[in-house]
């Protein structure tokens, strides 16, 4: 039920944003979520009854979650969902056992660099070989990479440098509720009843 009221608010969310640029929502998901066989088509279902397309819901799931489950429904469930279009993101890559097996046959679009290894990537050589190989390894996959935990203009650049495709972090901004991210965005829009 949790799972569903936070899913109902991400897709008004997307479908107001859409109304002012190509903005997506992205909402953390769990492994039971997904091993439930209806989760994809009723996700579709609320998608298209809030008017938004897949493309702008993407679904986060922690990488050492998803190597804890070793179940073929919730790899069915995800190419449901990356076949009916939906974002799929490996979020917190590098903390698990980064199983390469795991990267190869999940059907994510992006995966998200840890901030543990952002965090040290500039003074820790170990760290920056890290980032470089999963920026390597992701684009060969054809997958994006964003950074988490980008808290200097010194990271942003050399990440940018590195090829890096998005980030997120304190430099770019601390986490706001939505009211705030639409004030600072200018959006007017009447609250949902």
């Amino acid at each position: 039920a949790l799972t569903a009221y936070v899913l109902r608010r991400a897709i008004v969310a997307a479908e107001r944003l859409s109304r002012h640029g190509n903005y997506k929502v992205a909402v953390n998901v769990s492994i039971p979520v997904l091993g439930q066989p209806d989760f994809a088509s009723s996700l579709l279902a609320m998608v298209r009854e809030g008017g938004v397309k897949p493309s702008q819901i993407v679904l986060e799931i922690t990488e050492s979650i998803l190597m804890a489950a070793d179940d073929a429904q919730v790899e069915s469930t995800l190419a449901q969902l990356r076949g009916d279009g939906f974002g799929l993101s490996i979020d917190d890559f590098g903390t698990g056992f980064s199983s390469l097996e795991y990267v190869r046959r999940i059907p994510a679009h992006e995966m998200k660099i840890d901030q543990t290894f952002v965090r040290r990537f500039i003074d820790s050589t170990a760290d920056r070989v890290v980032v470089e190989s999963v920026l390597r390894m992701a684009h060969e996959l054809d997958r994006s990479v964003v950074a988490e935990g980008v808290e200097t203009a010194e990271a942003l650049a050399l990440l940018r440098d590195l090829g890096c495709d998005e980030a997120q972090g304190f430099y770019i901004g601390r986490p706001v509720d939505f009211e705030t991210f639409r004030n600072q965005l200018n959006i007017e829009w009447r609250a949902a009843a």
